[in-house]
């Protein structure tokens, strides 16, 4: 995919498969959308806190402010492109709103297959809030950076309320007078 250099955590076993993935994991509770972000550009965690606004503490390695609570999701698209990111935000309809455009869960999951994304779920922790989990989705697989090893559910079981497209820089087709000249190589 050729995101770039990283320092990303040791790679992590996924049970029984021989299989390693790297992902990096959220070092307080609700930091979610810096290790998810994180994990699916493969950049470090403190390159994504900076940019969005929570630069890490040089002695315990969190972001500061503590509390992470209300990132605004339309926003992130402008962070990510200091890191050479392009985002794009599709949020999912509402089971009940079947005239709206947008994707259903389902159809947004459809969707993903191939790409690299952050999706957004509800937070189970918190049933009677608005509040959002954030997973990461790379090479087809979901990572929960909460979850020992980064496993949580299956794509299948999640209700999508959204997902943040990611595309690198590199991977975008360049322009010269209306005419394509390719892309970039990585």
């Amino acid at each position: 995919m050729g995101w770039g250099t990283s320092s990303l955590a040791a790679p992590i076993s996924w049970g029984p498969s021989t299989e390693m993935r790297d992902f990096v994991p959220q070092r307080t509770v609700d930091d979610c959308v810096i290790a998810a972000f994180a994990t699916a550009t493969e950049r470090s965690y403190e390159d994504v806190a900076t940019v969005m606004g929570f630069p890490c503490n040089s002695e315990t390695g969190k972001p500061s402010p503590l509390r992470i609570v209300g990132v605004n999701l339309w926003l992130l698209p402008v962070f990510l492109l200091s890191l050479g990111i392009r985002a794009t935000m599709v949020p999912a309809r509402k089971a009940a709103d079947t005239k709206g455009r947008l994707p259903s869960s389902n159809e947004l999951k459809e969707l993903l297959h191939g790409r690299s994304a952050v999706l957004f779920t509800p937070e189970s922790k918190y049933p009677n809030t608005r509040a959002l989990h954030a997973l990461a989705w790379k090479d087809d697989e979901v990572i929960d950076c909460r979850e020992p090893e980064g496993r949580g559910k299956e794509l299948s079981e999640l209700t999508l309320l959204g997902a943040m497209l990611l595309i690198e820089e590199k991977q975008v087709l360049t322009r010269n007078n209306g005419k394509n000249t390719g892309t970039e190589d990585a």
